[in-house]
């Protein structure tokens, strides 16, 4: 391969000390405004082990969606509690482990719920599972956002059922997961994401 100096190319530039920065600098944010919540790292966006190992001693929760993104959190020594599972697992004893250990489940479908509240009636586990819901109705020509289709969530016509369908097992939604498929990153559209989930809570 061509060299630039003593770089080899091509190559993958990281600065870990500007991870740090930036999720100390959202922390900071958060605590100015109370708002006590976690950040959880997706680690679809990048992966390698410097980042994850110093996120993890800064105190960072993880978002996963995959089998794999879940074992190889594992691997690193991420405990199942300091998970965010968004995406459908495959393997059940995978599933079990994020359970009955305290990762945050998310459920995008109905039948994913179903699959849950199997586990959690054969098991005995009271889990932690929130929704991720489809919030395209937001979206307006007017505020001058596309028309694209979200691949992700559940309509809001199908929040109700799946919460019907945890209660009968003893379980609860613990939180909101939203999705928007748009090509923007313009302030307003998250502010009205938090609207729309604030009253889809106040309804149900």
């Amino acid at each position: 391969m061509p060299q630039v100096g003593k770089i080899v190319t091509p190559c993958f530039e990281m600065d870990v000390a500007a991870v740090q920065r930036n999720y100390a600098a959202l922390l900071h944010a958060f605590d100015e405004n109370h708002v006590h919540g976690k950040i959880a790292y997706s680690i679809k966006a990048n992966y390698h082990p410097d980042i994850l190992a110093a996120l993890q001693k800064m105190g960072s929760w993880f978002e996963a969606c995959t089998d794999h993104e879940v074992e190889l959190l594992r691997s690193y020594g991420v405990p199942f509690c300091r998970m965010v599972v968004n995406g459908y697992l495959l393997k059940d004893e995978l599933l079990k482990g994020c359970l009955e250990q305290g990762a945050l489940v998310i459920l995008g479908s109905y039948l994913y719920a179903r699959r849950v509240c199997e586990m959690t009636s054969k098991y005995s586990l009271q889990a932690r599972l929130g929704v991720r819901v489809n919030l395209d109705e937001i979206k307006s020509k007017e505020a001058g956002f596309d028309s694209l289709e979200s691949r992700f969530g559940i309509p809001n016509s199908t929040l109700l059922p799946i919460q019907s369908l945890l209660q009968s097992a003893g379980q609860k939604i613990t939180c909101l997961h939203a999705h928007c498929a748009l090509n923007t990153r313009a302030p307003m559209i998250y502010v009205r994401m938090v609207q729309r989930m604030s009253r889809m809570v106040e309804e149900k």
